[in-house]
């Protein structure tokens, strides 16, 4: 089974709506006004297109985990002088923990064993029954 179609938004005002609203930083109303539609049209629309939008927003914070990147790799050679760099330092983390470029964590599993273990495949029903003759 196939995972549905995302839709896409194919008329002007609504491309010109979630253009509004993903500059904006999600003020449905300024975005609504910037399309020249009604909020409660606005809001449909930003419900109808939401898996679109969602994939607007993550790919805006994906470019944003290159300054995020930035920021990390200047605050190890940062003096101190910089005011908020522990601000800075801690909303770049929560950047790259959010598109997956984080503490990654790795386990190593060892198993040792004194005898073998296979794993065969599942036998059919009609496979058994031809064998049993």
């Amino acid at each position: 089974m196939s995972a549905p179609k995302k839709l896409v938004p194919t008329e002007p005002h609504h491309i010109k709506f979630i253009d509004a609203l993903i500059a904006n930083g999600g003020n449905i109303t300024a975005a609504a006004e910037a399309a020249e539609m009604g909020r409660p049209n606005a809001t449909n629309v930003a419900h109808r297109y939401k898996d679109f939008i969602l994939d607007k927003v993550e790919s805006e914070l994906m470019l944003n985990g290159i300054k995020a990147a930035r920021v990390m790799g200047d605050t190890l050679t940062d003096d101190g002088s910089v005011a908020g760099g522990k601000l800075r330092l801690d909303a770049a983390q929560q950047i790259l923990d959010r598109i997956g470029m984080s503490k990654r964590e790795r386990i190593d599993i060892k198993v040792e064993a004194t005898n073998g273990l296979f794993i065969l495949p599942r036998k059919d029903i009609e496979d058994a029954n031809n064998s049993e003759t």
